[in-house]
């Protein structure tokens, strides 16, 4: 048995899981509730692994990992406080199970590859479209990596194909035009004070301002993609997150601007995620066999 755990910018997340990516139970708790993260754990540990019958932790955290080290090198995106704390021995030391610590978007590629959109695949391109932007490539059933993780192409630069919403013309981050954060923002630049569940609904109808500004985003993300594919010549890319699930059109508006910027040499196949919020936590269940 494993535990796997999911920190996030909204829930800690921890599950109890078969070494067959199978959640026995599962707990979570507010992120914005919590002071110090290893007492969290350490209670969240008590609460889903009763028996203790766990032989290894494996936790996701939205940041760049040494995966030499087991520490967290940056991220921006919680408390900084917790940056230092938040590696493989303290938490081993205060679980008293052999942790390995894996970047999140990494362990929801994982958890897709194994269990989910991309088990009858070879190789796979996994993009989480949510908050941020997060990246894992799967080559032959191993995740690409190197001491550090990388594939942080929310934090690379490209033009706006379609600049609606950007208040801009020049370059900024992908995460700045097509994460969710970047959907709420281009909104509000235009005068859309809405909730992205309720853009999205309303993108369903073509022609509507909100449509609009799916289709700018779908550019936009296209373009990134493209670089993606370009640079790891898998065809296969396998959406996730909540702006890629929660909308019906995304999909099939990327694959139509995507296609004359993809290689021609490649087949390209975009599937939705099917794991959903657990597919981190599913990781875990076989990060070992795509890490080492």
């Amino acid at each position: 048995m494993i535990v796997g755990v999911d920190i996030g910018g909204t829930h800690f997340r921890m599950a109890l899981l078969s070494d067959e990516g199978e959640i026995v139970r599962h707990e979570r708790v507010e992120t914005k509730l919590i002071d110090d993260p290893l007492s969290t754990l350490r209670a969240l540990k008590e609460k889903v692994d009763t028996d203790a019958v766990a032989d290894h932790v494996v936790v996701g955290v939205p940041g760049v990992v040494n995966y030499h080290s087991g520490n967290l090198v940056f991220a921006p995106n919680i408390d900084q406080r917790w940056v230092e704390l938040l590696d493989a021995d303290h938490i081993c030391s205060v679980l008293g199970l052999e942790t390995l610590l894996v970047n999140d978007a990494d362990l929801a590629a994982i958890g897709e590859f194994f269990f989910g959109a991309g088990r009858d695949l070879t190789s796979m391109n996994y993009v989480t479209v949510s908050t941020g932007i997060g990246v894992g490539v799967i080559l032959e059933g191993k995740l690409l990596r190197g001491k550090l993780s990388g594939m942080e192409l929310g934090h690379s630069f490209i033009p706006s194909v379609n600049s609606l919403g950007t208040g801009s013309q020049g370059l900024l981050s992908v995460e700045d035009l097509a994460s969710g954060t970047g959907l709420s923002r281009r909104a509000s630049e235009i005068g859309l004070e809405i909730d992205n569940e309720e853009l999205l609904e309303r993108a369903e109808k073509v022609g509507s301002r909100e449509a609009e500004l799916l289709e700018a985003l779908s550019q936009d993300l296209a373009t990134a993609l493209a670089n993606l594919l370009w640079m790891t010549s898998v065809q296969e890319l396998v959406l996730g997150g909540g702006i890629a699930l929660n909308s019906k059109r995304l999909i099939s508006l990327v694959q139509d601007y995507l296609a004359p910027l993809a290689p021609k040499y490649l087949k390209i196949s975009i599937q939705r995620a099917t794991l959903g919020d657990d597919a981190g936590l599913i990781g875990a269940a076989a990060a070992k066999k795509a890490l080492f």
